[in-house]
């Protein structure tokens, strides 16, 4: 009985571990867009309007993407480390959707290789 105890607080440590990465790298990622986007150099090519599309576009882009990503590794560390089922299941919901969503942009740049 001891080791099944033991088996279950080492993985609840390696959830809060994994998705604690998973939150620093969300705020890498925010902080590298924030930074090219209020960068001094960039910040002219924004308020003259001379700002290519797909630039302007990916900072936007990496600016969500970091946002939602430390938004679920933080449902991820608080439902490890609380054991509650509300935050797990949000977080494995959130997983789930990225999953989706990660599928669908990679059938979509497949289907769409001339033009990427």
């Amino acid at each position: 009985m001891e080791k099944i105890s033991t088996g279950i607080q080492c993985i609840k440590y390696l959830l809060f571990t994994f998705n604690f990465i998973f939150w620093l790298a969300g705020t890498a990622v925010l902080a590298v867009a924030l930074w090219l986007r209020f960068d001094s150099k960039t910040t002219a090519i924004f308020g003259a309007g001379q700002c290519p599309a797909h630039f302007c576009v990916g900072i936007y882009i990496l600016m969500g993407v970091g946002a939602v990503i430390m938004i679920i590794g933080f449902f991820g560390c608080c439902g490890a480390v609380q054991e509650s089922q509300c935050l797990l299941g949000s977080f494995f919901a959130c997983l789930l959707v990225i999953f989706a969503a990660e599928i669908t942009a990679g059938v979509w740049g497949f289907l769409n290789k001339e033009q990427v």
